[in-house]
């Protein structure tokens, strides 16, 4: 619609309005990627650790699925928003329009973002995935901080789970789990890892209208967990699908 309305490609508007006030410079809706952007861009990995066939997707659906940015960009992005938020800034956003992105209109969404806690306390966070790469914005505009975590593999987001509460620990930052105690690894007996093995069913009513499947095997002496659908319930537990 945008573009019908413009007469602009959706990439151009995109960088008329956003990227380029923001100063996103390595930030672009290209689908494909050129040759000079595509020698600077990591290959994603599938769940098994294997590299994409042709080292990543391409997306037609350009707004859902279509931007190739960095953390250093996405965290320019979300403090523009909190500056907006605050009244320091007008380069994208108003000051009426930012408080609007950010308070939610259906639970527990906001404008675009998942928004939680109030004053303080209030958090936006966004958390996406395209085959091969997974990533997670959460910022704090009463206290000028957030972080921007990506990583180029299906796994990636039980290291993006470490590297949040890890900081979120560090700095206090609330609607988080609090990390109590430092994880101790020791030696499980074999046999009692075999109890845990099998199938592990989610009921739809928990995660949302599809129930989930979990196969934990083991391997090495260690639990294994294989199945993409996992992402859903570490993002369900952190609230920030």
């Amino acid at each position: 619609m945008l573009e019908d309305v413009l007469r602009k490609y959706f990439s151009d508007i995109v960088n008329d309005i956003l990227l380029i006030p923001v100063g996103m410079d390595r930030s672009n809706y290209e689908q494909p990627l050129n040759a000079d952007h595509a020698v600077n861009a990591c290959a994603g990995h599938i769940e098994s650790g294997a590299v994409i066939e042709g080292k990543r997707n391409i997306y037609p659906e350009l707004a859902a699925a279509g931007l190739w940015s960095t953390p250093t960009d996405l965290a320019k992005f979300a403090i523009e928003i909190m500056d907006a938020f605050n009244g320091k800034s007008q380069k994208v956003l108003s000051q009426t329009m930012a408080k609007e992105i950010l308070t939610i209109q259906v639970e527990p969404y906001g404008l675009g973002f998942n928004v939680t806690g109030r004053g303080n306390e209030l958090t936006f966070s966004h958390a996406g995935a395209n085959e091969g790469f997974q990533y997670i914005l959460i910022a704090y505009p009463a206290k000028n901080a957030g972080i921007v975590i990506m990583t180029n593999g299906d796994k990636g987001l039980s290291l993006i789970v470490e590297i949040l509460l890890s900081v979120a620990n560090e700095y206090s930052w609330p609607n988080l789990p609090k990390i109590t105690e430092k994880a101790v690894i020791k030696d499980i007996d074999s046999d009692l890892l075999n109890k845990y093995t099998g199938h592990y069913l989610i009921p739809a009513s928990l995660l949302g209208p599809n129930q989930i499947v979990i196969n934990i095997s083991k391997s090495d002496n260690k639990l294994i967990i294989s199945n993409t659908q996992i992402t859903r319930l570490l993002k369900s537990f952190l609230n920030l699908n």
